[in-house]
């Protein structure tokens, strides 16, 4: 996997998206009264703002490694803000069903934050553990 994992850039996200996608699947024809009409949207939405933190926050890491705490907050910060006018856009155009628009996105929000935050903690134990050994 770990193999793998290097020839197919964040081959993690893919996974957890797919993962996504299918509970997001079965649960449209079990219970399609839970799930926002154009979750779609906020599945792809999550998928590109992630894959675009992960690879902001690769590239100045790469270049200023002893910078990663501030370049991995201000990604977040503007991770919040773009995903809140994703979702204030959202609730102007389809005010019927904020309350399950707001759910979705709510679940979504949280579902992608906590991937990337795991990632983050095992990149950093990973690397710790790596320096540890070198010393």
């Amino acid at each position: 996997m770990n193999s793998l994992s290097k020839k197919i850039p964040f081959l993690g996200l893919y996974a957890f998206t797919l993962v996504i996608v299918l509970i997001a699947a079965i649960l449209r024809f079990a219970i399609p009264s839970i799930l926002y009409h154009d979750l779609w949207v906020i599945i792809v939405f999550f998928f590109f703002l992630t894959y675009a933190s992960l690879i902001t926050i690769q590239k100045f890491v790469t270049k200023n490694p002893e910078n990663f705490l501030t370049i991995y907050f201000s990604v977040m910060v503007a991770r919040l803000f773009a995903s809140i006018v994703f979702a204030a856009i959202f609730i102007l155009l389809d005010r019927e069903n904020v309350f399950l628009f707001a759910m979705n996105f709510i679940a979504l929000y949280l579902s992608y934050l906590g991937f990337e935050i795991y990632g983050i903690i095992t990149n950093l134990r990973t690397h710790f553990t790596k320096r540890n050994r070198d010393e």
